[in-house]
């Protein structure tokens, strides 16, 4: 007789999957989201350079700057970690300069310092968050079979 694919032994197979794929799948909509993929993106493609201030520093928040920059006589403020400054943040003082990267489609968006860095920097993070489902589907079943090993299942004919 025909195995069913939703027969008894595939029915874990199936569950793990469905787990491993919806896993990768939040995890994917969190790394877009938190790390500022496609924003990031449009400024490696599109961004234009322009001179920015630093108008505050925030060491509460993970040694923050804030600056602003202008755009057809608009002013706009951003907030970016330091180390993109490329200087120690101990050695920041406001109203130094900075080299900003702005969307002229969408002027509020920008970058300190170079978008190609900060952009590679974010794609390595969310792939380490994307292997997350993975290594925890890989954990799960290397945990059941070493159980199985240990506690084998009696089996009845």
């Amino acid at each position: 007789m025909k195995k069913l694919f939703f027969a008894k032994e595939n029915q874990r197979f199936l569950f793990i999957f469905l787990a491993w794929l919806i896993g990768t799948a939040v995890a994917f909509g969190f790394c877009i989201e938190k790390f500022n993929l496609l924003t990031d993106y449009r400024l490696v493609k599109n961004g234009v350079a322009t001179e920015g201030t630093i108008v505050d520093k925030i060491p509460e928040k993970h040694y923050s700057i804030k600056y602003s920059y202008q755009f057809n006589g608009q002013t706009f403020e951003s907030g970016e970690y330091y180390s993109y400054t490329g200087k120690q943040f101990n050695e920041i003082k406001l109203d130094d300069k900075l080299s900003v990267i702005f969307d002229p489609q969408n002027p509020q968006h920008s970058i300190a310092g170079v978008p190609k860095e900060v952009f590679r920097e974010d794609l390595f993070f969310s792939f380490l968050v994307l292997l997350i489902p993975t290594i925890a589907v890989i954990v799960s079943e290397v945990k059941r079979i070493l159980s199985e090993e240990q506690h084998p299942a009696e089996k009845v004919e």
